[in-house]
């Protein structure tokens, strides 16, 4: 059994992209509904770019740093160290301040305007309930998870 997380990219802002992120067990038809947020596409450049949609290997693993689980993706394109973790900005927009290095952050709400997404303590706390319950004693396995990122653009 295995687990497939779906990115896709709506909307973009001068401080993020905002998009839709759906986890999925295909044997138990079960998904989880989340919005996820991404720094802007600045040519796969690290720490300043969002990630090439693609397929992307990946496993849940405590991260020691942040003090809870994150998604991992595997290195790929030329990227290192990048995850899918707790995250409300990409860039605020009143100081500019980079949240986010290249990873993903999940959230609950979205606020196009505000460059935000709402509620991503919660939403990291649903994937990590979701992944070890569907792959439980499996989800730091490579390739029990496996994320997919395209873009579908409606802005």
């Amino acid at each position: 059994m295995a687990i497939k997380i779906w990115v896709f990219r709506r909307h973009r802002t001068p401080y993020c992209v905002i998009g839709d992120m759906v986890l999925s067990n295909i044997v138990n038809k079960d998904s989880l509904w989340l919005k996820s947020i991404e720094l802007p596409w600045r040519d796969n450049q690290p720490y300043i770019s969002c990630i090439k949609p693609d397929t992307y290997c990946s496993r849940l693993e405590f991260h020691p740093s942040f003090g809870y689980k994150v998604v991992r993706l595997e290195n790929k394109h030329g990227r290192t160290g990048i995850l899918i973790h707790r995250a409300n900005w990409a860039i605020r927009p009143e100081d500019e301040h980079k949240v986010l290095a290249g990873c993903i952050g999940p959230g609950m709400t979205e606020n196009k305007k505000a460059s935000f997404i709402g509620e991503s303590k919660k939403a990291m706390d649903k994937i990590e309930a979701y992944c070890n319950k569907y792959i439980p004693q499996k989800a730091d396995e490579w390739g029990k998870i496996t994320v997919s990122i395209k873009e579908d653009f409606v802005d």
